[in-house]
């Protein structure tokens, strides 16, 4: 199942992402990207609701799917729980850029560590470490829709 969860998402870029700061609940929509164990990468700056949220609560909730399909096709798509972390070294905020501009192309010559060096851009990359997903397919559960899978 990790297989198919993995290859669903490196076909998708965008996701829903919820947050919460005590009792109040924020969601957004981000591009992100992921690694081959599933842990999924953004980048936002820091003062953003949910990014703001995640400094007194660490855990989130996503929700990936394809927005043009249609209604009465099989669907595919994600939900997942997990937590998030900023990503402050070196090292892992360059390797999670490649991987983030690889599946968004486009604004490499924007989104890149030399601009959060020099603070032309104030964005952090965040690192989501999935807890549970569950994986909606139709195609592949038929009626049973949804598997459940605790990483």
């Amino acid at each position: 199942m990790k297989q198919q969860i993995l290859k669903y998402l490196k076909t998708q870029k965008l996701m829903s992402l919820a947050t919460a700061n005590k009792n109040k609940p924020w969601a957004c929509t981000t591009y992100f990207a992921t690694d081959n164990d599933l842990n999924l990468y953004f980048v936002s700056p820091p003062n953003a609701d949910h990014c703001r949220n995640l400094t007194k609560n660490k855990y989130i909730s996503c929700s990936i799917y394809d927005s043009q399909q249609k209604v009465n096709s099989q669907k595919e798509g994600l939900q997942l729980s997990g937590t998030v972390t900023v990503i402050s070294k070196v090292e892992e905020v360059k390797k999670a850029l490649v991987l983030w501009n690889k599946a968004n192309s486009g604004a490499e010559q924007y989104i890149n560590y030399d601009n959060m060096q020099k603070k032309i851009i104030t964005s952090k990359v965040y690192k989501i470490k999935p807890l549970l997903f569950k994986y909606f397919n139709e195609a592949l559960y038929g009626d049973k829709e949804l598997k459940v899978f605790k990483v």
